[in-house]
């Protein structure tokens, strides 16, 4: 057989004989015409038949030939598909190119011949759109807005709470009217905000400024300020007695004065007794501001979605039902690391002093709720240390630091930031050694590191700064982490379990306090470092309780022991109920040592079956997915509200010297 001379539009071999000459298209293991146009045209029949059948007229489909004619060049690509492509992936692919170009629908000021005429047919289109179970598997799949918004509403993950979703998107996941995009509205609620006084806004601003900032420095002091006056300035307020819309257009200066209100109302509040009405108040803070959280508001710079990122964490961790903590930890990580903010910046690129300064400090902010939310996971860190080489930020209050430069004439109020990067530190080498495989240093011996660390961890203690509760409970889990078992040691010595067991009752000890009237609540850290520390003394009792049996009584090993399930409970009844399933659990693994001290019936060492020694390696070592997830039970709206309108401005002491002068409370917390 000759060879085909491929002439246009028919070979030479097909006009001889009088065949049509056709060619083969891969894609549908099928012939095709050889002549392009003919083939095209066919696709074009074809997908008019597809259109027709979706409920589209021919105005339509005129209107889609002339406005759509990159629809037709991507048909040309077809002819080339690759053979292990099926007909039934093209089809599909067709199909949805046919459904994509059925529901752009021309917009308003197209002419009235080019619309649909049943309009019985896109309602019901839409209400099948707008249902629960189209929107739940659209959103499962591609998210509606920025990536931000996305991880603070949608995501879930492990030990992490699930998500409780805003009223604007349970309402869109219930009705059965088309949805409407958040992101598409111009302007968002402002009715809370806008009943408080601009005093009582005003001070609560100046206590997270004087109470957060110099533990948690990502944020310019005089930049809060002009944002307060600004937002303030746009707050509507109804004058001669005439209401007035209570909106504003989506703005970022309002959404980080949300967030510092959200964490500011809940700071002391467990102190005066009045912890449930002040949370109920802020989640509802919350859940107004992060409507602004909006592609639709401008953004000042790439560092200022970091900020708003490690502000939405900061309250997470306060109200963990409000957002995934890991997942954000990892977002603003992750940011940083695209900004280069962890490497040190050269002179040659010419930023000024304060941006120099901020990207530091929005760096080692990062950094330290890395890596305690880390720890408590036992994650890998998000960076290693060896791979920073950025400065550390200026202690000098921010007045005195300006784009003009540094004047070092003023006061120093950032060293107890200074003082926890120095703890993140050491707790870093901690981790990897332990977990992350780590050298140790040439000719370094397993106890001397142990030793040196250990050195390491009460120099930081006995600092010349201030203590708290929080600071004793640093150290104290430092030092459960430093002699607990891992991958690295199985079975450590006797000597460091006992310092380990003795170390995680003091962390409870201390941990305890701080649930119960601490200034600043952590309860997602808190749940987890009692849980990690509540499995090391277990560990400790099943392979040492001869040594620990020498320093304390069965009684007091059991008041000592029955800390950590008093500390879970205490959390689950501030809110977070499945906290409960992780005593439990605690308590289970529990009884049968309790059991074997008292009775003296079997050695402590065979307490356990082989199930429950298998239960308690896995729950040491946690994979991934971990043995129970912990969620946070949905809050009845009917509860939250009688919480809401029985708030009053006197569940908070306003003021302003008392405010300033209360050092007693200073939240030197960073856990």
């Amino acid at each position: 057989m000759e060879p085909c001379d491929r002439q246009l539009p028919s070979c030479s071999q097909c006009v001889a004989v009088g065949a049509e000459c056709r060619g083969f298209n891969s894609a549908r293991d099928a012939a095709v015409p050889r002549s392009i146009v003919h083939h095209l045209e066919n696709e074009i029949a074809s997908l008019e038949l597809k259109l027709a059948e979706l409920g589209c007229d021919e105005a339509e489909i005129q209107e889609l030939d002339h406005n759509e004619p990159t629809s037709v060049l991507g048909m040309t690509a077809m002819i080339d598909e690759p053979p292990q492509i099926s007909s039934s992936d093209t089809e599909i692919r067709e199909q949805n190119v046919a459904v994509e170009h059925a529901m752009s629908s021309p917009t308003s000021n197209t002419p009235s011949r080019h619309r649909r005429t049943s309009s019985s047919r896109d309602a019901t289109k839409e209400r099948v759109i707008a249902s629960a179970e189209m929107q739940s598997m659209i959103n499962a799949t591609l998210p509606v807005g920025p990536s931000l918004t996305d991880v603070v509403r949608r995501v879930r993950m492990g030990l992490t709470p699930s998500l409780v979703l805003s009223p604007e998107a349970k309402e869109q996941a219930q009705s059965k009217t088309p949805a409407q995009n958040r992101d598409s509205e111009p302007e968002a609620d402002v009715s809370i905000l806008a009943s408080l006084p601009s005093h009582v806004v005003h001070t609560l601003v100046k206590k997270y400024v004087q109470r957060m900032l110099p533990v948690h420095p990502f944020l310019y002091e005089p930049t809060i300020w002009e944002q307060l006056d600004r937002v303030l300035l746009k707050i509507p307020r109804s004058e001669g007695g005439r209401s007035c819309p209570q909106t504003v257009r989506l703005d970022y200066d309002f959404l980080v004065i949300y967030l510092i209100l959200s964490v500011s109302t809940t700071l002391g509040s467990a102190k005066v007794g009045h912890g449930a009405r002040c949370m109920a108040f802020s989640e509802a803070l919350f859940k107004e501001g992060i409507r602004h959280l909006s592609q639709n508001a401008a953004y000042p710079s790439d560092m200022a979605w970091i900020q708003v990122t490690l502000l939405i964490l900061q309250y997470a961790s306060i109200n963990p039902k409000l957002g995934n903590v890991w997942i954000l930890s990892g977002f603003a990580m992750r940011n940083c690391l695209e900004l280069g903010l962890h490497r040190e910046v050269s002179e040659s690129m010419g930023l000024d002093p304060l941006t120099v300064d901020l990207r530091r400090r929005i760096f080692w902010a990062a950094y330290c709720m890395d890596r305690s939310i880390c720890a408590a996971l036992q994650r890998p860190l998000s960076i290693p240390d060896p791979a920073i080489d950025t400065s550390v930020m200026s202690v000098l209050e921010d007045r005195c630091i300006t784009s003009r430069g540094l004047d070092h004439r003023g006061q120093a109020t950032k060293k107890l930031a200074i003082r926890w990067i120095e703890y993140r530190r050491v707790q870093s080498t901690i981790i990897e050694v332990h977990f992350q495989g780590r050298l140790l240093e040439p000719q370094q011996t397993w106890q001397e590191w142990l030793a040196a660390t250990e050195r390491r961890l009460w120099e930081w203690y006995q600092s010349d700064l201030p203590h708290d509760g929080w600071t004793e409970f640093a150290l104290m889990h430092g030092l459960v982490m430093l002699h607990r078992p891992s991958s690295r040691v199985p079975l450590p010595s006797s000597t460091s379990m006992s310092t380990a067991f003795e170390a995680a009752c003091s962390s409870a000890k201390s941990c305890r306090g701080q649930i119960l009237s601490g200034y600043f609540p952590r309860p997602w850290l808190a749940a987890h470092h009692t849980f990690e520390t509540a499995l090391v003394v277990l560990f400790c009792l099943r392979h040492n309780f001869e040594a620990i049996a020498l320093q304390f009584s069965p009684n007091e090993i059991f008041d000592m022991t029955k800390l950590f399930t008093s500390n879970l409970l205490t959390i689950s009844s501030q809110g977070w109920t499945e906290v409960s399933e992780y005593a439990a659990i605690y308590e289970r693994l529990l009884g049968p040592l309790l059991h074997a001290i008292f009775t003296r019936s079997r050695s402590v060492s065979t307490a356990y079956t082989p199930e429950q020694e298998e239960e308690l390696a896995r729950l040491l070592y946690p994979s991934p997915a971990h043995p129970q997830e912990l969620r946070f039970a949905d809050v009845s709206g009917a509860s939250v509200t009688e919480d809401l309108f029985s708030f009053d401005a006197g569940v908070f002491n306003w003021e302003d010297d008392l405010l300033a002068n209360d050092t007693d409370s200073f939240p030197l917390l960073l856990f």
